[in-house]
Parts: C-alpha cells; sequence; structure tokens
C-alpha cells in the first residue's frame, strides 16, 4: 500500500515538472510583455535642509509673462535644495515659452556672497520642452549656489523689463562623495543600483542627468523616467519632450 502511494506521489511530482518545463518553453503574449516594467523605481530621498536658507520661488512666473497650461518649471527634487557629486553639473528647467511667444532666456548663478559666478543666455525651444543646462563655472566643495533661470516676456513694458520675467529659483550645492557610498558604487552591477544609491542619499542631479541618459540612449527606461519625474510631483512634464543638446552620447557608467 504505501508503495503505490509513493509511486503516485513520484507521478505527481513528475505531471508538475513537466508542466514547467513546458510553460517556460511558451514566451508570454507581447501584450502580457509589454505590460512588465523590468525596472524598479528609484526613490529619492531629499537631503536635510537643517541650516540651509529658503530656496526661494522653485517654480512659477511673475509679471506680464504669458499665462501656460505648466508654468516654467525647475527639476530641482522636492525642495528646491539639491545636491550633486559633479563638479561641473547639469541642470534641468521645463520651458514652456517658446521662441516666438518670448524675447530672450538667461540663467545666472551666485555664490554664498551674491556674486555671481557664472551667467549666460538661454536659447528659448521652438515648441515646450525640458531643456539642460550643463555648469562651465566649477562648483566648490560644500558652497552653496542659489540659480535663476529667468525669460523675458515681450509683453512687459522697457522700463519694468527686470520685473516682469517668468522665473525660477533654487539652490544647488557640490558634496564630497562619502567613502562609504563610494565603496557601494564600486560594486554595482547595474545603472539601476548606481542611480538607487545616488537618489537614496538626495543626490538629485547626477541622478536626473544619468537617468535622463539612458532614457534617451534605451526606450526599455522610459517607464522609470516617467516614473521618477511623478514620485517627486513632477507629473505634469513626465510627457515632455526632452532636449539632449547638453548631454553627453553614453552614460559614463557600465550597464
Amino acid at each position: 500500500m504505501s508503495g503505490i502511494k509513493r509511486s503516485r506521489s513520484w507521478s505527481a511530482s513528475l505531471l508538475i515538472a513537466l508542466l514547467l518545463v513546458c510553460a517556460s518553453s511558451f514566451p508570454l503574449p507581447a501584450s502580457a510583455q509589454a505590460n512588465i516594467n523590468p525596472f524598479k523605481r528609484i526613490v529619492y530621498t531629499p537631503p536635510d535642509r537643517k541650516g540651509t536658507p529658503p530656496a526661494g520661488n522653485q517654480t512659477g512666473s511673475r509679471g506680464s509673462c504669458p499665462k501656460t497650461e505648466i508654468p516654467l518649471l525647475a527639476l530641482g527634487g522636492t525642495s528646491g535644495y539639491t545636491l550633486t557629486v559633479s563638479e561641473s553639473p547639469i541642470l534641468w528647467f521645463y520651458i514652456p515659452y517658446t521662441s516666438d511667444r518670448a524675447l530672450s532666456g538667461e540663467f545666472e548663478l551666485q555664490n554664498e556672497s551674491g556674486k555671481t559666478v557664472y551667467q549666460i543666455p538661454v536659447s528659448l525651444p521652438t515648441t515646450p520642452k525640458i531643456i539642460s543646462i550643463r555648469l562651465t563655472q566649477s562648483l566648490q566643495l560644500n558652497e552653496r549656489y542659489r540659480w535663476y533661470l529667468a525669460v523675458n516676456c515681450p509683453s512687459a513694458p522697457a522700463s519694468d523689463r527686470f520685473a516682469s520675467e517668468g522665473y525660477v529659483t533654487g539652490l544647488v550645492q557640490r558634496i564630497l562623495l562619502p567613502a562609504e557610498l563610494e565603496q557601494q558604487l564600486k560594486k554595482v552591477r547595474s545603472p539601476l543600483e548606481r542611480l538607487q544609491i545616488y537618489a537614496q542619499n538626495g543626490i538629485w542631479y547626477d541622478t536626473l542627468t544619468e537617468l535622463a541618459q539612458l532614457y534617451l540612449a534605451q526606450p526599455t527606461w522610459q517607464a522609470t523616467w516617467k516614473d521618477f519625474l511623478k514620485d517627486v510631483g513632477l507629473d505634469s512634464i513626465a510627457n515632455a519632450t526632452l532636449d539632449s543638446s547638453e548631454l553627453p552620447t553614453t552614460a559614463n557608467f557600465p550597464r
């Protein structure tokens, strides 16, 4: 009797094994595969703002700039105070004002003393999109810089031109990568792991820039890019066109 039970148990196990082998031999339908996101979400943790001055009016516009469905936005995390480990980081903005609706744009960077250390004109796009501005001015370690991006609107009176700009402002600080994080980054096996380490430690601009590189190079990163923007409150521009003119052609880490 016990021999019969063992035989039945062995037969059932064999049947299950055969079914699993057969199931793995046939790929999922394309529709099912499309719903599987191979990448986990990248969760951004804002840095501690203790002792940090207010970031100011992080997003929006003022004066007589024309109203747009989506305002002028800085892609600056959730607090307007953002960290980088790059000496010359790339900053990101959504520009709703096109070259046929506004006169010009201008970017300015000030040090902690309020001195302008970097200033450049900004070419306005022909269609609303996310643009990047690469700083050629090297940031000093642990110094907080305030940046401004202003758009000169054509409806502003000439006598009051600078009071009628659409503008955004915020803070950026370059930090030294802690030794512990540096060791973790040396052991990563994928771009995702690297981005997760950056994001979890509040290193915003490096996370965003490297994710943008991957998104532009590989369509499979599209969902991750959109989810990341939505998670930090930038869902209104998750589907916006991304300008790649300031980016290297490939990411600077192994894939």
